[in-house]
């Protein structure tokens, strides 16, 4: 059951017009990409930018290796009328924005700092931070009912099914997992908790636990938004061309965690997006992040304890 819900999928996605010459291009550009985020300190964000810039330099990270996933299929397929459709180029365009202003809402800030002055301060700093990134499912909400209400349940709400055989693959990474945490660079990333209560902290069990669902729970958006949104939101007008594109756009927002998991983030989203494409639900997505998640976390805080 297990190999037939995983191969399954994969196979459909290799005969509906799998190109290895597409994908060998696609890696290239996204390694170009990752070099220049690491190697060249002006491409990143900086918070002691002014906002437009920084939005601009955000919105330029996603949408270059997310347009330019669409660009590389003109020279490879020659089915790609989709790029002249309004609602294609509407996502083209405005999913980078609504991506990047996630990244950089902040409305919340304000008001926690006046509502915590003390040493909490940045525990629910973290706590709202996770919360107000639910701001980015207004629009896709708006473009759901405007334009594909009629098509389908709100992206990737349907019913998932067998999720027993997704409970088994979150089995089979933990060995990956386990070497991941070995390396110097994960535990300058992880635990997350750590960036809300830093090590040595004392505090009542409530506050681990809240951060730890927060935190979860933060993945839900991600899936909707790159599993729902980019893949069963484009799956009307492009098909399975929408998969490698979506993987793109989600490796790039990966770009400043340890360099093992941004690389295997493309591979993930591509996992992940096939999945989607055949499943019709971000569900089995979702555990699997999350799962994913936590196993991190738990891993990174026995380390730090060791």
């Amino acid at each position: 059951m297990f190999a037939k819900t995983i191969s399954g999928p994969i196979k459909a996605y290799i005969q509906s017009g799998f190109s290895l010459g597409y994908l060998a291009c696609i890696l290239c550009m996204m390694t170009i990409i990752i070099w220049s985020w690491y190697k060249l300190p002006w491409v990143a964000a900086h918070p002691a930018e002014a906002y437009p810039l920084r939005f601009l330099k955000t919105y330029l990270l996603f949408f270059i290796p997310f347009a330019g996933g669409f660009f590389l299929q003109k020279l490879f397929f020659t089915n790609t009328g989709f790029t002249g459709q309004i609602f294609f180029g509407l996502m083209l365009v405005l999913a980078p924005a609504f991506f990047a202003f996630r990244v950089h809402f902040n409305l919340h800030v304000p008001w926690v700092k006046a509502e915590w002055p003390g040493a909490d301060q940045r525990y629910w700093l973290r706590i709202f931070h996770f919360l107000s990134r639910y701001v980015v499912l207004i629009p896709l909400l708006l473009l759901w009912y405007i334009f594909q209400r009629s098509q389908q349940p709100f992206y990737g709400m349907a019913a998932a099914k067998n999720t027993s055989s997704y409970f088994f693959l979150l089995l089979c990474m933990l060995p990956l997992l386990f070497l991941a945490s070995r390396s110097p660079s994960f535990l300058t990333q992880y635990p997350r908790l750590f960036q809300a209560l830093p090590a040595g902290t004392h505090a009542p069990w409530w506050k681990y636990a809240l951060f730890e669902i927060c935190y979860g729970l933060d993945f839900f958006t991600i899936e909707v938004f790159f599993r729902g949104f980019l893949i069963l939101g484009l799956v009307y007008v492009c098909g399975p061309a929408a998969i490698i594109p979506a993987a793109c756009f989600y490796c790039s927002i990966h770009l400043g965690k340890p360099l093992g998991e941004t690389i295997s983030s493309f591979f993930g989203g591509l996992l992940l997006g096939i999945i989607t494409w055949q499943t019709k639900t971000i569900w089995p997505g979702f555990m699997l992040h999350v799962g994913i998640a936590w196993i991190m976390e738990l891993l990174a805080l026995q380390k730090q304890r060791g």
